[in-house]
């Protein structure tokens, strides 16, 4: 997308938020003017991207612009590792991330990649630290939840494995990245997670749910969750999916399997301190009836909610 005229000769671009956010760039990036009808005949360019990138470092050799000096010295190591990735070569691959990580130590591309190559080395336990480290840089995490996922089915944690694919697929959900212009990564991510989910009857699919109690019913019974409903939730939990929304995804069609009791137990204990987290996870639970569950999960956020207010009131 055309942003607007930009320092008279550029144009300024906007990038895809992942794909921005992936390669540690602005959502913005300068384009030669001239190259405008190039640009709309045959789409944008990483190679006319990057010479407007160079030309403009030399015409305004600014901080401001840091992160486009970044990318430029990344740029070659980024190809060279995408050919030493697609000839396995993964010694070169793992020398070739070191050398991004020198430029840019907060690149989640650089993490991303070195979790992967990890991985297919078989060295598993690094593989997840690479991964534990790209998720904090990062807002879209799915890819790094997948990636994470497949090194802990590797490992044999086939529960954390479960609890990683069932992140992925949520995000995707709750963001609507299935309508992003970077869909084709998410897509495929979505459907793969799905995919596994089912495989070990986390999920299992159903064309009827219609009977699903609503949360709104399970919060008239149960005093702690009526009052998260009326109070807290709006301000702590805005993206939580209604019922409108679980069936406009199809949410509605996926019945819990076999395992998904002990995937939600995992959730509760690794979310245990997280409200926003807590919230959406009782949320699931009364969705899929687990009434017993979804009590404990919102009698944590109470007393997690109980606490924020002490220590405000003790702090004011």
């Amino acid at each position: 997308m055309i942003i607007s005229m930009f320092k008279k000769k550029y144009l300024l671009l906007e990038l895809d938020s992942f794909e921005a956010e992936f390669y540690h760039l602005p959502e913005f990036v300068p384009y030669f003017e001239k190259d405008q009808k190039k640009l709309e005949s045959e789409g944008f360019s990483w190679q006319l991207a990057l010479k407007a990138m160079k030309n403009l470092l030399k015409d305004e050799p600014c901080d401001e612009y840091k992160a486009y000096k970044l990318y430029i010295r990344k740029w070659d190591h980024y190809q060279r590792l995408t050919v030493a990735i697609d000839t396995q070569n993964w010694l070169d691959a793992t020398k070739i991330i070191d050398k991004i990580l020198a430029i840019d130590l907060l690149d989640p591309s650089a993490y991303y990649n070195k979790a992967y190559v990890f991985r297919e080395m078989g060295e598993l336990k690094s593989s997840e630290q690479s991964y534990f480290k790209g998720l904090e840089l990062v807002e879209f995490k799915s890819p790094f939840y997948s990636g994470l996922a497949k090194t802990y089915e590797a490992l044999g944690k086939t529960e954390d494995a479960l609890y990683y694919w069932n992140e992925a697929f949520q995000e995707i959900i709750e963001k609507d990245l299935l309508n992003e212009s970077s869909n084709i990564i998410f897509s495929s991510i979505f459907r793969e997670a799905k995919s596994r989910l089912i495989d070990f009857d986390v999920y299992r699919q159903d064309e009827d749910h219609s009977d699903a109690k609503s949360f709104i019913e399970f919060a008239k019974v149960h005093n702690h969750a009526q009052a998260i409903y009326e109070q807290e939730l709006p301000e702590t939990s805005p993206n939580i999916m209604s019922e409108a929304d679980m069936k406009q995804n199809g949410l509605n069609k996926l019945l819990p399997g076999n395992f998904f009791e002990r995937l939600m137990r995992k959730s509760f204990e690794k979310n245990f301190n997280d409200i926003n987290q807590l919230n959406k996870l009782g949320i699931t639970l009364v969705h899929h009836k687990m009434t017993s569950l979804a009590v404990r999960v919102f009698e944590r956020v109470y007393q997690l909610n109980q606490f924020v207010t002490r220590t405000s009131a003790k702090l004011a």
